[in-house]
């Protein structure tokens, strides 16, 4: 009897212990975004974006709502943008360009078009307006598989 009222008591201290550990993990750890294995994992902590011309914030993109947008000149060349993806506490994350590039995709390239030169990081682009008007774009962040993040579609102008 004295035996098993000591096993019975050292499973309930272990189990009491597993108990306390599992409740020091955190269900919302960050997703690594260069896994060390080599394989593309999933931005699933990727909550908005940041847009910036030459430095300066023109566009925020949290969830769905947007809050700025684009304004870019006809005919000239245009300014660098660049973009910054952002967690849910609004910190930057660092993506990987060795698993993820940036893409995009314009309602109407008649009025804009977009250009990423050699010259320029992974998070770097050109817009070129054409034609004045109005028209809107969604920023992508790929990886091997195909899209990872999309933003909603965030205003252009070309004046």
């Amino acid at each position: 009897m004295k035996k098993l009222c000591s096993f019975l008591l050292i499973l309930f201290c272990a189990a009491f212990t597993m108990l306390i550990f599992a409740g020091c993990s955190s269900d919302d750890a960050s997703v690594p975004l260069a896994p060390a294995n080599g394989s593309a994992s999933s931005i699933e902590n990727v909550h908005g974006l940041v847009l910036s011309r030459d430095g300066r914030e023109v566009a925020f993109v949290e969830e769905v709502k947007i809050d700025g947008f684009v304004t870019v000149p006809m005919g000239r060349n245009s300014e660098v943008f660049e973009v910054e993806f952002m967690d849910e506490n609004w910190e930057i994350i660092n993506v990987d360009e060795k698993y993820y590039s940036l893409a995009w995709k314009h309602e109407d390239s008649g009025i804009a078009t977009f250009d990423k030169p050699d010259s320029l990081n992974e998070w770097q682009f050109h817009i070129h307006g054409k034609k004045p008007g109005s028209s809107a774009f969604k920023l992508h962040l790929e990886n091997s598989k195909g899209i990872e993040y999309s933003s909603p579609p965030i205003r252009l102008e070309v004046r």
